[in-house]
C-alpha cells in the first residue's frame, strides 16, 4: 500500500500549523481521539478536522473523553 511508503516521522500535512505550537501533552490527546474515532471506522481527514477545531474552540482544555464525545457528535451530525 501507499502508506507503507510514507516515512513514519513525516509530519501530518493537517497538524503542521496547530501542532507547531501545541503542547506535547495536547499533541498527544489529539493524536489518541484521531486514532480512537478512525479505529471507528471514521475518516481520519475529516476526524482530524473535527477534533483540531473542537479542540481550539475550547481553549485546549479539555479531557480525552470529552473531546472524542464532542466530536462523535459532530460526525454524527454531519451524517445525518
Amino acid at each position: 500500500e501507499l502508506k507503507d511508503k510514507i516515512p513514519n516521522n513525516q509530519n501530518d500535512p493537517l497538524f503542521s500549523n496547530f501542532i507547531s505550537s501545541a503542547h506535547h501533552s495536547n499533541k498527544k490527546i489529539i493524536e489518541d481521539a484521531v486514532s480512537a474515532l478512525t479505529n471507528l471506522g471514521y475518516n481520519k481527514i475529516n476526524c482530524t478536522k473535527i477534533i483540531v477545531s473542537i479542540f481550539e474552540e475550547n481553549h485546549q482544555d479539555l479531557e480525552l473523553s470529552e473531546l472524542i464525545s464532542k466530536s462523535l457528535k459532530k460526525l454524527g451530525n454531519k451524517y445525518e
